[in-house]
């Protein structure tokens, strides 16, 4: 989450993420621009507090799901790699689990840089800096990705349960893929705009007494960032999570009309019973996208409200009195973010046979499997020695 700038001052301070704003983090300079915009008023949380819910939740619980997400995506793309993309269903999940990946991957990026251990030990640069561009907003970018392709699949399974006859031609394989190509454009063309405004550059920190690389910014950031922050955190996140949850109350009304026709049908021929197995299979396909899109929905809830509330409340900005509260929030939500990303493998075995069978084939292979890598080996080194 990003709010670069307190919305509710009439004099805004270029600012970088609020888990930057640490007294040790800061030059004096803005530390004392910070300490003058807060009210003298009783904050909820306080710094000592917010500090170890921070390093508690984000740095170690946070992390160990990112490195338990990065494994289980990795097994996804491989599975998903060898079941092919016949099925258009795959091209959509597929991109799922990229996306997850590299959202986690840049997620445990930024536990490492907020690590204490590694934050103060002899590296060139300030890694609570250093993060905003290589990994906060990479993160942000394919958290953002995730929610629209995330749309997309409760989309196209809605159309599937509505429309079976029409749903071939209407969403074809090559119309999926460059759907999915189309988001990640169309998102990464959202967040480009920073890149321009924040960049890497060489600066004195008093508070370790060195010269570190970190952040510096154009004199235009505030213009460009403040309509960027808007966009990017409210307006496409809001977008995004309503997609999802109006689709999901879309399939599940139209795959328990399905099932009550289906209970209520009397008559079954060959052909129906053809049909009803054919149904069968998109009705679970259905069924698990719809966990999927609940997971995503619980999972970003908290994070859409608290958005709204820093856009429209003062004191919830990073200059405001209850960033202590933000923060302890957000080191919560993380852990959500994380196990959104994590936990999908978990309904894929569970729910898809074929995906279950791949996925034990793949960490269990048979004798017939290894005979056959093993005559393959025994191959190669008869050919090389000849």
């Amino acid at each position: 989450m990003y709010f670069p700038y307190n919305y509710g001052n009439k004099k805004k301070e270029p600012l970088y993420n609020y888990i930057n704003i640490s007294r040790q983090n800061m030059n004096s300079e803005n530390y004392s621009n910070l300490t003058s915009t807060i009210s003298p008023r009783t904050k909820l949380i306080s710094d000592d507090l917010a500090q170890l819910f921070f390093v508690v939740n984000f740095v170690v619980i946070c992390g160990l799901v990112s490195v338990f997400g990065v494994t289980a995506n990795i097994l996804n793309v491989i599975v998903f790699l060898r079941q092919g993309f016949k099925d258009r269903v795959n091209i959509s999940l597929f991109a799922l689990t990229v996306s997850d990946l590299c959202s986690l991957i840049a997620l445990l990026w930024i536990t490492i840089c907020f690590n204490p251990l590694f934050k103060f030990s002899d590296i060139p640069f300030m890694s609570t800096e250093v993060h905003y561009l290589t990994g906060s907003w990479p993160r942000f970018l394919f958290t953002r990705v995730t929610g629209w392709i995330t749309a997309f699949i409760t989309f196209e399974r809605c159309v599937c349960v509505a429309a079976p006859l029409k749903v071939k031609t209407i969403i074809t394989r090559r119309r999926v893929t460059v759907c999915m190509a189309g988001i990640v454009v169309l998102v990464s063309a959202s967040v480009a705009p920073t890149y321009y405004t924040s960049r890497f550059g060489w600066k004195y920190f008093p508070a370790r007494n060195r010269t570190l690389l970190g952040l510096v910014f154009t004199a235009d950031r505030e213009e460009i960032d403040s309509v960027s922050f808007i966009y990017n955190n409210v307006i496409s996140a809001l977008a995004s999570f309503v997609a999802v949850l109006v689709c999901t109350v879309v399939l599940v009304v139209k795959l328990n009309q399905k099932q009550n026709w289906r209970e209520k049908s009397v008559q079954v021929s060959r052909q129906q019973n053809q049909e009803g197995t054919v149904s069968a299979r998109e009705k679970k396909v259905g069924k698990m996208v719809t966990v999927i899109s609940v997971i995503f929905i619980v999972s970003f809830m908290p994070n859409c409200f608290m958005s709204v509330i820093i856009a429209e409340e003062r004191d919830f900005t990073v200059t405001g009195l209850q960033v202590n509260v933000v923060q302890v929030f957000f080191s919560f939500t993380w852990i959500l973010e994380a196990l959104n990303g994590s936990v999908n493998i978990f309904v894929y075995y569970r729910m898809s046979t074929r995906y279950r069978n791949a996925l034990i084939s793949l960490l269990q292979p048979s004798p017939g499997d290894r005979d056959k890598k093993r005559d393959d080996l025994n191959y190669e080194e008869t050919v090389d020695s000849q």
